[in-house]
């Protein structure tokens, strides 16, 4: 789910309890691999990009969840009631239904949403990190166009936050009642973090 790195020097870095422990690392390239550098470069390059994509679309994915987890268990108190059917269908549109996505293959079936961008990229890494060659023309395409419907997405996302999300919180607080936090550190990212590629090999 990760670019492969690229052959040199490195170090790495452990923090814990306070302390910071480091160790070099070296990383050649297959013997057998005939691959120019700047060939591997510009295939780091792009599949860097495509990460880096991926960690934006998960992250905001990882709050959608928890915020679906709340609205569900608190679908009782009034002020949810009253806005988890208009914020869960922004929800649908934004990030896609869960089950859904989960179960998608092939490509996207109707408009982008955070999930599908997801498998589309994660895909196109896939294709492109797999062999120790620069991306193709055809690919470095399938990547700007998997990406292209990614910030207006997040931008969807945020407005959320910042408008429907921020009133429900302010109903909840002249209830009295607990708010709801974006807190993902309780989500299960062996689940979460899953990208199901479909059965394209």
């Amino acid at each position: 789910t990760s670019p492969w790195v690229q052959p040199g020097a490195y170090t790495v870095r452990l923090i814990a309890d306070g302390k910071t422990l480091t160790q070099p690392l070296k990383i050649v390239m297959d013997p057998r691999v005939k691959t120019s550098m700047a060939d591997l470069e510009e295939q780091f390059k792009i599949s860097k990009n495509i990460y880096d994509d991926l960690l934006r679309a998960t992250s905001a994915m990882h709050e959608i969840t928890v915020l679906r987890e709340q609205l569900e268990a608190k679908s009782k108190q009034a002020p949810v009631a009253s806005a988890g059917d208009s914020i869960e269908s922004k929800l649908d549109r934004i990030a896609g239904r869960e089950q859904e996505e989960r179960g998608r293959r092939g490509g996207p079936s109707g408009p982008a949403t955070l999930g599908s961008v997801r498998t589309q990229l994660a895909r196109v890494e896939h294709e492109i990190q797999n062999a120790d060659e620069a991306p193709t023309a055809s690919q470095v395409e399938a990547y700007q166009i998997a990406s292209k419907p990614l910030d207006s997405l997040l931008e969807q996302w945020n407005q959320l936050k910042q408008n429907d999300l921020k009133e429900l919180n302010l109903s909840l607080e002249r209830a009295h009642l607990p708010l709801l936090r974006l807190d993902t550190r309780g989500i299960d990212h062996g689940v979460e973090d899953q990208i199901e590629l479909g059965d394209e090999d």
